[in-house]
């Protein structure tokens, strides 16, 4: 009990200290510095080779450079224009704009409350614990910055920036021990595999803590490119322990026995896959077939909200919605919406192309007639979808929901108790054939047993009586 309270308090006071990271992050980023808007925009022709004399070769370089800077310093820029190199003068404006702050601010907010509601709920659970520290390290991860350490008096920034790093590698350790614990222990021996990613975890995060720290006080971008190898390692770690991660939740899915183990598990991996999934249809696959991205970068991180979301309805409440309902839905509303997009680009483009002529007095009439073409389609289309899934994927629940309905639809046209009793036996017999099935009406005030409707041979023929104890 005393190490019980002992490890509470200690949970605290990393949560508060986290807590107060979090709020002076959010100082930071209205008061980050940065370059206008025409020296930042992704134009080959026009790129910034140097920021008061110092060589800069790109946007990382920029940002650790001007860290120290305030919004309105001037600086002298060298840029590369076309073929010719310019030299100009301007003032630095917020790094970050309102739109990206608030975003970053709602998205930490969720995952603290979450974080904080999980443990309130759960305080003797191990994984409550875990899950708890794991957002309050992403919410730091998300809102906070390397530039931090630039923060005055110095030790204040260099203290910041130690957290940051602490908060960023330290979720790939913590992500893997929560998979060992969750929905229950597993494998005594783990400790030597948590043992191991922790103590890479805290090597990595003394390398790059060093490393940056040391290039942020004497200000040499030259530096800073050496600590960018650090950094390429923390982000090696962290993908290769989120593999290790969802593959330790598909063996304890495949391993489970109880269906109260594989609804939590299946909550998990169903917010892992689909948080992601944005980033990768609107973002990664339209610039794999050349095209821009179709959603500004920092939306993407809104979704990234579901996988903590799932983490908490899991640990709190699984049974508050059907997972598998859920996962049916999803899967069906993916697919139309996929389908739904190379609809409207396919006829958007072929249109386009017959009437390259007239582009300019059709572009109006093409966007409305192909999004009534695709609003007739959706419907249709997902329920063949759905259909298809239900009974490719989940063929057990879709036939009993169906049998289900049509029970349903064949009661509302029973007249009386009667045809209700002969119903019941009859489609039950279907569902699930026993050998004998019956259904008595308890009968007022003799406390007799009425038989309205059944299915087997009269009670003495089957050696079946009646007893009245």
């Amino acid at each position: 009990m005393e190490k019980q309270y002992i490890y509470n308090r200690v949970l605290i006071v990393i949560d508060l200290v986290y807590l107060l990271f979090c709020c002076i992050a959010v100082y930071h980023l209205t008061q980050k510095p940065g370059l206008p808007a025409e020296f930042t925009r992704s134009d080959p022709s026009r790129t910034v080779i140097a920021i008061n004399g110092v060589p800069v070769s790109s946007v990382g370089d920029i940002e650790f450079y001007l860290a120290p800077y305030r919004v309105g310093d001037g600086v002298d820029l060298e840029v590369r224009d076309r073929r010719t190199t310019v030299f100009l003068s301007t003032r630095l404006v917020p790094y970050y704009s309102l739109r990206f702050i608030l975003i970053k601010v709602v998205i930490g907010l969720i995952l603290i409350v979450l974080g904080i509601f999980v443990y309130l709920k759960r305080p003797n659970e191990v994984a409550s614990v875990f899950f708890n520290l794991s957002s309050m390290m992403v919410a730091a991860s998300i809102i906070g910055t390397k530039t931090m350490s630039s923060i005055q008096p110095a030790w204040v920034g260099f203290s910041l920036g130690v957290l940051f790093f602490l908060a960023y590698t330290f979720v790939p350790p913590l992500f893997v021990h929560f998979t060992f614990v969750f929905p229950r222990v597993k494998w005594d021996r783990n400790l030597l595999v948590r043992r191991l990613f922790y103590t890479v975890a805290v090597l990595l995060t003394l390398w790059q803590s060093i490393a940056y720290l040391q290039a942020a006080h004497v200000h040499s971008v030259e530096y800073f490119h050496d600590s960018l190898t650090a950094s390429s390692f923390v982000n090696g770690f962290m993908f290769f322990s989120l593999l290790f991660g969802i593959g330790n939740f598909v063996h304890s899915y495949r391993k489970a026995v109880e269906a109260a183990e594989k609804k939590k598990l299946q909550w998990i991996l169903s917010g892992l896959c689909v948080g992601p999934s944005p980033f990768i249809i609107f973002w990664v696959l339209p610039q794999v077939f050349g095209l821009q991205p179709w959603i500004p970068e920092e939306y993407f991180e809104i979704f990234l909200v579901l996988i903590p979301l799932a983490f908490t309805i899991s640990i709190v409440k699984y049974r508050v919605m059907d997972i598998d309902v859920i996962v049916t839905r999803s899967t069906a509303y993916a697919i139309v919406l996929l389908a739904v997009l190379v609809v409207y680009m396919g006829i958007a483009h072929l249109a386009l192309v017959m009437m390259k002529p007239l582009v300019d007095q059709t572009t109006l009439m093409i966007t409305t007639v192909t999004a009534v073409v695709l609003a007739l389609l959706f419907e249709p289309l997902r329920k063949r979808i759905q259909h298809f899934v239900d009974k490719r994927f989940f063929r057990v629940r879709y036939n009993f929901r169906e049998a289900q309905r049509k029970f349903i639809e064949a009661m509302k046209q029973c007249i009386d108790i009667k045809q209700i009793a002969e119903l019941i036996v009859h489609r039950t017999d279907e569902l699930f054939p026993v050998g004998r099935i019956g259904f008595f009406l308890l009968q007022e005030p003799e406390h007799r047993l009425h038989l309205l409707a059944h299915l087997f041979k009269f009670l003495f023929q089957s050696q079946v009586f009646l007893t009245k104890k």
